[in-house]
């Protein structure tokens, strides 16, 4: 392998032999210390490629929280993803100084900071807050887990903002199983008694909730139709269920009514 000096001596002497005139103007820049603005030439190594720096701390913790925040928490994707090689060869591509923590780093020390950081901010919000609404909700993922969540109704600079309390995975069920609970027409109903009433203070309200009304209205009136409707109603309803469990009815069915029906 040829040196600096050696590589340097032969490509002066090319330039000398075949390109004579691009070798002079190399000359004169060479022997000329200043240009025309007064500025000196600039050196050879001037010309080299600077070594790339490191990522700044700064940089590099905003890039993580990124990551952590909009990629695993508001996209929902898996913790494991920082693990996971293909990922980490596209955050090479992008810039190849980010370091992508490890997963052990995200559960145990990152999520943690994260979550005390925004209960903090929500305990702002709350306690800006003149009144506040809470609501809660349970359901069940494709996994058939059954899941309850608060969440904090208020309004801030005039705008109406809801943030999540709390969220916790139960076991049991919710939905009345057995034919005793089903039948007890009570569970079914809001609870406005005084025992309700009493746990609250002087400044709370208890509302009914609006989408389980909206339930009851639509169930009363599917029950006062009359018997042809029903007949209607009951074919829609286990066109629908076929539609989602089989795909051969699905793909039938798309291709006599169209998709998006």
């Amino acid at each position: 392998m040829f040196g600096y000096r050696t590589t340097f001596v032969f490509v002066c002497r090319h330039l000398k032999r075949v390109h004579e005139h691009v070798y002079q103007k190399y000359i004169e820049h060479v022997r000329k210390p200043y240009d025309s603005q007064g500025h000196t030439q600039p050196t050879l190594t001037s010309f080299m490629k600077a070594p790339q720096q490191k990522v700044s701390t700064l940089r590099q913790r905003m890039i993580t929280n990124s990551l952590v925040t909009n990629l695993i928490v508001k996209c929902g994707l898996p913790v494991a993803i920082v693990d996971d090689d293909s990922f980490r060869a596209f955050v090479a591509d992008l810039d190849p100084d980010i370091a992508v923590p490890c997963r052990q780093t995200v559960t145990q020390t990152i999520l943690p900071q994260l979550q005390t950081s925004v209960k903090q901010k929500l305990q702002q919000v709350i306690d800006g807050a003149t009144d506040v609404s809470l609501t809660m909700d349970i359901w069940t993922d494709r996994r058939a887990h059954a899941f309850l969540a608060v969440t904090v109704h208020s309004f801030g600079d005039g705008q109406p903002t809801s943030h999540l309390l709390d969220f916790k995975a139960f076991t049991g069920s919710y939905t009345g199983v057995s034919e005793t609970v089903i039948d007890d027409p009570s569970l079914w109903e809001d609870e406005n008694g005084t025992e309700v009433l009493d746990t609250l203070d002087d400044k709370s309200q208890h509302l009914s909730c609006f989408a389980h009304t909206v339930q009851l209205v639509v169930r009363d009136g599917l029950a006062s139709v009359s018997g042809s409707h029903r007949s209607i109603i009951s074919k829609c309803c286990k066109l629908a269920s076929l539609t989602h469990q089989s795909p051969l009815f699905k793909s039938t069915f798309e291709s006599i009514m169209g998709t998006g029906k």
